[in-house]
């Protein structure tokens, strides 16, 4: 983050949400998570889930990692995302993954 993004500390992730075409349910997934990094270097998972119900139905919300600061990771200008998971059986077609990350911070105040 440069400019703007410069006036922020304590940038947390805040929600993960996943999701997958109509035609199919996040529950071919047995388990997921995110992690980001800057260029690869410093990774750090920022949220998972376990143990994924059979009929969770098209969008899942994963478990956040809220207590971890990122303002070194978000401030490098290279961030990357990287999703691992496991399959609860081999998929008959594609599927389009989608994953949305929210993120919250506080300002930086000049005394």
């Amino acid at each position: 983050m440069t400019g703007a993004g410069a006036n922020v500390k304590d940038i947390r992730v805040s929600n993960v949400t996943m999701s997958v075409g109509n035609d199919t349910s996040m529950g071919v997934f047995k388990s997921v998570q995110v992690y980001l990094s800057n260029n690869g270097a410093n990774e750090v998972l920022v949220a998972s889930r376990d143990a994924i119900a059979d009929n969770v139905g098209t969008t899942l919300s994963l478990d956040a990692n809220t207590t971890k600061t990122l303002d070194n990771l978000m401030k490098s200008g290279a961030v990357q995302a990287r999703i691992v998971y496991v399959l609860k059986q081999s998929p008959t077609s594609d599927i389009s993954l989608k994953t949305s990350i929210g993120f919250s911070s506080v300002p930086v105040t000049n005394p």
